[in-house]
């Protein structure tokens, strides 16, 4: 399952702008880990990134006092591969989960490797490694 998909299923289940995405392994397999939110709600929804089946979602009212960052669009970010190939160029190793998400007012994916610990932030329009956490 793409990533599209992914965020396509989580959109039918519950409407809302995309403001992070994530790709992680659980005890239950690998899953895709949606936010998506309105002005009115914001929902967690998990993906089953094999077949595409909706395990879990929670529903929150949103804070008016915390705006939402803006609305990601997968059309005009670089592809996750491409994002783990650059953090691949900092620390050689299998990646154990990655998010496309805001940080510092930037648009990354943050990417994490197996038994490291340390996160590599990529710029999710350019692939240029921009951050180090170490």
């Amino acid at each position: 399952m793409t990533p599209r998909e992914a965020v396509a299923t989580a959109q039918e289940s519950h409407p809302g702008d995309l403001q992070s995405l994530e790709l992680t392994t659980t005890r239950s397999g690998v899953v895709y880990r949606v936010e998506l939110a309105t002005a009115e709600n914001e929902a967690d929804v998990v993906v089953d990134a094999t077949d595409g089946v909706l395990l879990d979602s929670r529903i929150e009212r949103s804070d008016s006092f915390d705006p939402a960052d803006p609305a990601i669009s997968l059309s005009d970010v670089i592809d996750a591969q491409d994002a783990m190939q650059s953090a691949n160029t900092i620390i050689d190793g299998p990646v154990e989960s990655w998010t496309l998400t805001h940080s510092d007012g930037r648009l990354v994916y943050q990417v994490d490797f197996e038994g490291k610990d340390r996160e590599i932030d990529v710029d999710a329009f350019t692939g240029d490694v921009v951050e180090i956490d170490d």
